[in-house]
């Protein structure tokens, strides 16, 4: 049976600080990636609530989104970039 789960790419330790946001707080792997998490979840919602179906929910459950915490500190960060404003 083929190996077809999204690779674990974290290269972090638990309680490294990777990231300072804007208001002042250190944000740690797990803090970012479930704040990323919280801002995609909020996409869904809104999509669920304005349109017929959510594109961002079926990418994921199309198993095309390997997981946040899976992620490597600089695809953190290059998320957390794009969706800060939105937290």
């Amino acid at each position: 049976m083929a190996d077809n789960l999204p690779a674990n790419r974290n290269d972090s330790n638990p309680d490294e600080v990777i990231i300072r946001d804007s208001r002042g707080h250190e944000l740690t792997h797990y803090v970012l990636a479930e704040r990323l998490l919280q801002v995609e979840y909020s996409q869904i919602s809104e999509e669920i609530r304005t349109e017929p179906s959510s594109e961002t929910l079926t990418y994921i459950l199309e198993g095309g989104f390997r997981g946040f915490h899976k992620y490597t500190k600089q695809e953190l960060l290059d998320e957390w970039s794009e969706v800060e404003d939105k937290f």
